[in-house]
């Protein structure tokens, strides 16, 4: 959920330290103001003793400002545009130097200003304020903040289009996500708002509260636990990206499923006899702990990257069911070629049905098996594909059935068997 801020109740958030002391840095975030009236804080991060000192995003009776601040001088870069009341929009302010200041306003930009200053002494950070030359706060957001966000970087205009979106948004944690610092899904429904980065709460002043989104994030990262005597399923469903914890604590008897991407741990605690299923890619850990009794299950359908664990007194089955199943998205070679890339010795890659005309070689290394789907490829002018064996002389290395070529499967050592064709090196 987002935030409700009302600058008559000074409501804001903050936490005791400068998330960030040097550039170059960039704040972004969705703001739908109640009005234009006056400058509205969104993130800053200040000095809060009485010399001004701070990165600020905000909004500047309408527009939108990137400002810094040094010791009474300083720089602000306005947006083109103003922001519509009432309505969602998405601001990005890059720091990149003491010089070198951006804005942003709904895929809009850079506007920049490079009038100097040296940002030093920082030891705030604030959502919906601005501590500017004092320890009170001021300059109040008035309406609803979303998705709160701070890299260690200087985002560019690429960055920006991805964030915004056309206006339907993307997840922040999708863009530059090695630089970011701070995120706050600010998803709870009340204090305390939980930053998903560095996990420490913000302080809330005036008590704001949640509000609708402006586009839903399907991400869970933490922790989904069913504690005591639970026995229901506990269950992170479609279009979920999961990065946390999946654990049955205790006795629990219920089944534990992932059925999205999994780059966390998915674990039975304790005397938990329930199953353990990952039906997606699983890069993190799928382990029974202690006495744990139930079934540790990744299906063949998925690719598994992670550590399939029992721990000691475990006594279920530990299986990954081979061989894998992996259906291309469609038969164009960019497709094919990610499939066969997550295949390994033994799988199957599915190409879907279709006609489409490769214009590459595809390497195949793994001993798998290519199925089409009454598939038609031709091949564009100037190679040989489409498929290329990979191996020693005379070891079977991967088999091509239900695909209609246009030109000799994997170059001139192929032969048919049966409608099949296995190919040599």
């Amino acid at each position: 959920m987002a935030l409700s801020l009302v600058s008559a109740s000074s409501q804001y958030l903050d936490r005791a330290a400068a998330i960030l002391s040097a550039m170059p840095l960039s704040f972004a975030c969705w703001y739908k103001p109640t009005n234009n009236t006056g400058q509205q804080s969104c993130i800053s991060i200040c000095k809060n003793s009485s010399t001004a000192a701070y990165w600020w995003l905000s909004t500047n009776a309408g527009p939108a400002q990137a400002r810094g601040e040094q010791g009474g001088g300083g720089g602000s870069a306005l947006s083109v545009g103003s922001l519509t009341v009432g309505g969602w929009n998405h601001l990005l302010a890059v720091f990149t130097s003491s010089t070198s200041r951006d804005i942003y306003l709904n895929g809009v930009g850079p506007v920049n200003n490079a009038v100097a200053e040296a940002t030093t002494g920082l030891v705030v950070t604030a959502i919906g304020a601005l501590f500017n030359a004092s320890a009170t706060a001021s300059l109040f957001a008035n309406g609803v903040v979303a998705y709160p966000t701070i890299w260690n970087l200087a985002l560019n205009s690429t960055d920006d289009t991805n964030l915004y979106n056309g206006g339907s948004g993307q997840d922040p944690y999708k863009i530059q996500t090695a630089g970011i610092v701070s995120l706050s899904m600010l998803s709870e429904l009340s204090t305390p708002w939980v930053d998903m980065i560095t996990g420490v709460s913000w302080t809330d002043h005036g008590t704001p509260t949640h509000a609708a989104d402006p586009f839903t994030i399907n991400r869970f990262k933490g922790t989904l636990a069913g504690l005591s005597t639970s026995t229901g399923n506990l269950t992170v469903g479609s279009g979920a990206v999961f990065a946390g914890t999946l654990a049955g604590s205790s006795t629990s008897t219920g089944t534990l499923t992932v059925t999205k991407p999994l780059a966390g741990t998915l674990a039975g605690h304790s005397t938990s006899t329930g199953t353990l299923a990952a039906t997606k890619p699983l890069a993190g850990t799928l382990a029974g702990h202690a006495a744990h009794t139930g079934a540790l299950t990744v299906p063949s359908v998925i690719h598994f990257l992670g550590v399939l664990a029992g721990l000691p007194h475990h006594t279920g089955i530990l299986t990954v069911t081979t061989p894998g199943v992996i259906t291309a998205l469609s038969c164009s070679y960019a497709d094919v070629s990610a499939a066969v890339a997550l295949a390994v010795a033994g799988n199957t890659v599915v190409i879907p049905a279709g006609s489409c005309v490769w214009a590459a070689t595809l390497v195949v290394s793994p001993t798998i098996a290519i199925i089409g789907s009454g598939t038609k490829l031709a091949r564009a002018p100037g190679f040989l594909g489409p498929f290329f064996c990979g191996t020693d002389w005379n070891v079977p290395l991967f088999t091509v059935a239900g695909i209609r070529f246009s030109l000799d499967l994997c170059g001139r050592r192929a032969q048919r068997v049966a409608g099949t064709a296995i190919c040599y090196h």
